[in-house]
């Protein structure tokens, strides 16, 4: 499943990822989550709470989860605070990692 954020988040996108990956789940399926987060200037705490809450409930359900950030740090950063996960869990600061990773999982999901 691809993510593609922008701008400033806020809690009230979570209840729209939970629909969304809730669906798949119920269908049976495993997903792998591609996050692009390249184009996000900021975030509410409150956003960073639920989503890390929302993700602590369905990584046991998740095949891995690879993350899209503007810089290596952030994606170092992303990287140690999802030492949670129990799914594999990879964070770049390269668009062209991303896309090889993304078109490589679309490829095996064929």
């Amino acid at each position: 499943m691809l993510f593609t954020y922008g701008g400033h988040l806020t809690a009230d996108v979570v209840p729209f990822v939970d629909a969304s990956v809730d669906r798949v789940l119920k269908a049976g399926l495993r997903p792998r989550f591609f996050v692009d987060l390249e184009q996000v200037s900021s975030y509410d705490s409150e956003y960073r709470q639920a989503i890390k809450a929302w993700g602590l409930r369905v990584d046991r359900e998740v095949a891995g989860w690879f993350f899209l950030v503007r810089s290596r740090l952030v994606a170092m950063g992303v990287t140690f605070s999802t030492m949670w996960a129990q799914s594999p869990v990879k964070a770049t600061a390269e668009r062209s990692e991303f896309e090889a990773e993304l078109q490589a999982a679309a490829r095996r999901g064929a």
